[in-house]
């Protein structure tokens, strides 16, 4: 097995211990011995504990983007509030719990303006961005970059409320 290898294997483990403890879980001793791994390995295959956060974070949003293309395959495109309806049946379901929860977390770190959560989370929402764009319907003439930006901002806003508590409902 190749360096490479070893590193998505452990990329794997790490990216459900995350799902499970969330950012706390991301100490290096506590990720080495979730990955099987010492910590020695870990800066041996990411080069320090940002990269590697980087990279099970990224893992994470690319798996949860899998979800999102069962419900919105590429090359569908939809309106903004019927893409809004078909992503919440996905990330408001008990499966996506757990990745949404990690994300709130993300954002939080963000918000306090620590890295490497900014600039993790800015490229995540980069990732989702062009995910919602590559599926959005918008009349001939209309800005898509800036509607797929508003169909975005509702999605995580109905993240929030959830959070929160409350069970927002598409489009109601």
């Amino acid at each position: 097995m190749t360096a490479a290898e070893r590193r998505e294997i452990v990329v794997e483990r790490l990216a459900a211990h995350l799902l499970v403890e969330g950012l706390a879980g991301a100490r290096l001793r506590q990720a080495a011995a979730a990955a099987g791994t010492s910590d020695r390995m870990l800066v041996y295959y990411f080069g320090s504990k940002e990269a590697m956060l980087g990279a099970v974070l990224e893992r994470v949003a690319r798996d949860f983007t899998g979800m999102l293309a069962l419900a919105v395959p590429a090359g569908e495109r939809l309106a903004p509030d019927a893409l809004v309806a078909a992503a919440w049946a996905v990330m408001g379901s008990d499966a996506a719990r757990p990745g949404v929860a990690l994300w709130m977390e993300l954002v939080a770190g963000a918000a306090r303006g620590r890295e490497p959560e900014r600039g993790i989370a800015g490229a995540i929402l980069d990732g989702f961005h062009a995910w919602v764009l590559d599926r959005l319907a918008v009349p001939p003439g209309a800005d898509a970059e800036a509607a797929a930006w508003r169909v975005l901002a509702t999605m995580e806003g109905m993240v929030l409320l959830a959070a929160a508590g409350r069970r927002p409902t598409p489009g109601g």
